[in-house]
């Protein structure tokens, strides 16, 4: 015999998709994606509709590892949304010499 408790226990503890052999709990992942939609959707401004909170939605697997090898990338850690404004001086600048020296601007 099934029951909905059983359902409830084996379901709080969903595997991590970045760290194997991890586990966060379900309440914690859903605010982990909601603070992800909120990031991709805000950048859209204005021009944000209902589908493409859809398709950011459906695609958060496949964008947040590619955020986090960016962010490795450029030797940046990701540090969430916050009300501080980074120094992203020397980022820039690392970006611009690299521009240069594939002269993209050309």
């Amino acid at each position: 015999l099934f029951y909905y408790s059983d359902l409830m226990r084996k379901s709080m503890l969903i595997p991590s998709i970045n760290r194997p052999g991890h586990f966060m709990g379900t309440d914690l992942n859903i605010e982990h994606i909601i603070n992800a939609l909120k990031f991709y959707y805000s950048s859209k401004g204005i021009h944000a509709s209902w589908d493409q909170l859809l398709v950011y939605a459906i695609n958060l697997p496949i964008y947040r590892p590619i955020k986090l090898k960016i962010a490795k990338w450029y030797g940046a850690s990701w540090g969430g949304m916050n009300h501080t404004v980074p120094d992203t001086s020397s980022h820039v600048r690392r970006l611009m010499d690299k521009a240069y020296d594939l002269r993209l601007a050309e």
